[in-house]
């Protein structure tokens, strides 16, 4: 997977790359705020990171068929990172600083968390 700004040169979209033979298949097209694209073990893209305004939103999904959900929402301050999800695509690792002074790396069960708070 690659993010190219083709389409828009302020936008960068997720496509797939056919290394043997160069082509482009686009996979997701950023709705304007997506800064970083991720997928999981199966190169599927199942979340993304998106700011909005002064915050970092988390989104995910189940499935490449269904819609992204915000799992959670943080302040700069905050500093949130995706790293990946687990080989079973069932928990979701980034860094965040939330209710530290500190980054430390969270693990967040997708199928049993409720939203976290803003």
């Amino acid at each position: 997977m690659v993010a190219i700004n083709g389409r828009d040169r302020h936008y960068f979209d997720a496509y797939r790359l056919n290394l043997a033979s160069g082509k482009l298949t686009l996979l997701e097209k950023n709705p304007g705020d997506v800064d970083a694209w991720h997928v999981d073990s199966h190169g599927d893209i199942r979340a993304c990171t998106a700011q909005v305004g002064t915050k970092t939103e988390i989104r995910v999904r189940d499935s490449v068929h269904e819609p992204f959900r915000t799992l959670a929402t943080y302040s700069d301050e905050e500093s949130a990172s995706v790293h990946g999800f687990s080989a079973d695509g069932t928990f979701l690792y980034f860094s965040s600083a939330r209710d530290a002074n500190a980054e430390r790396l969270v693990q967040l069960d997708l199928k049993n968390r409720p939203r976290d708070r803003d």
